[in-house]
């Protein structure tokens, strides 16, 4: 049911034809999640370093995906038993083996230094100015915002990060008793309750179907409420799963803007838990067991008494004298 819901649901292939990360981010915590799954059902060295690795492949897509490395090393410690600390150990491993790379690469080429991205100042700019602390585009994104001082743009790649992660910084901090408002306007953003005309708008702009666009904001709505009922049939591990994508969604919404784009990765999320589905290893018959509780043990059938053991209590007598003694 998962995969057909999947197929339906405009919000999680309607970004395909574009060239952002969306539908990249979307397919790594599919990936996550199903290592994840694998990781529960059979634990072992090699499944935590797949998991932590499925981890460093969605921070590398997209960098608000980095929560998915501190849920899989509390995954690795809630299941790895006498051996968590080894588990937990190998996720991470799995995980700066796969990031390493593109940051050592990052270090050595920008004048400042680097993690994964340069994008981090651009965002935090553009979502803190007076085009996004009011009016209709409020708790949003705007482009406008990094046209302020000019002379920026031209600046080197990290050195302009930096003067923009500064400049959006500064600002949050002197309209500190706006960011209530601007918080809650991002997370219902994030919820498609706030301000979905202009986030319509946005996608339009973006290059987006209004028809297909309006098709996801609806099924978002059906699909989130079934998800929220379908989650409480899955077990706490399953739960983990489902939740924590949204909680990376919520995180960057808060940090950053509330919009389409920030939500996109959770897409996969509302796709996982219908009422009838609870997230299981492929191919199992049964869900795997929780690892928090042990199996319950059986009780031993007793076969029913056949005609010629229902004696009478005479019989029974006679059958339990010695069998030396003589009638």
């Amino acid at each position: 049911m998962a995969a057909a819901v999947a197929a339906l649901y405009p919000g999680l292939w309607l970004n395909d034809g574009l060239v952002m990360s969306e539908s990249i981010g979307a397919l790594t915590v599919v990936l996550w999640m199903l290592a994840s799954l694998v990781w529960q059902a059979r634990p072992s060295p090699w499944s935590a370093v797949l998991m932590g690795a499925a981890a460093g492949v969605a921070a590398l897509t997209r960098p608000e995906l980095a929560v998915l490395m501190v849920a899989a090393v509390g995954a690795a410690w809630w299941v790895g038993g006498d051996r968590r600390r080894l588990m937990a150990g190998l996720a991470v491993v799995g995980g700066l083996a796969v990031l390493a790379p593109w940051v050592a690469f990052n270090v050595t080429r920008f004048e400042h230094p680097v993690i994964l991205t340069t994008n981090a100042g651009t965002t935090l700019r553009g979502a803190n100015c007076d085009a996004v602390y009011e009016g209709r585009r409020l708790g949003s994104w705007a482009l406008e915002c990094l046209f302020i001082d000019p002379d920026v743009g031209r600046m080197e790649g990290s050195v302009r990060d930096t003067r923009w992660r500064a400049d959006g910084i500064d600002y949050a901090r002197d309209h500190a008793g706006r960011l209530p408002v601007v918080v809650a306007a991002r997370v219902g953003r994030s919820f498609d309750l706030y301000g979905v005309g202009y986030q319509v708008d946005e996608d339009l702009r973006d290059g987006r179907p209004r028809r297909g666009v309006w098709a996801a904001v609806v099924s978002f709505w059906v699909l989130a409420v079934l998800a929220f009922i379908g989650q409480r049939r899955a077990s706490r591990f399953g739960r983990l799963l489902l939740w924590v994508p949204v909680g990376a969604v919520l995180l960057a919404a808060v940090v950053f803007y509330g919009g389409h784009r920030i939500a996109r990765p959770w897409s996969r999320r509302w796709c996982s838990a219908p009422p009838s589905a609870r997230p299981r290893w492929p191919g199992a018959s049964v869900p795997a067991p929780n690892p928090t509780r042990p199996p319950k043990p059986r009780p031993r059938s007793r076969s029913p008494q056949s005609p010629r053991s229902r004696r009478s209590p005479r019989n029974r007598r006679r059958m339990s004298r010695p069998l030396g003694r003589v009638q």
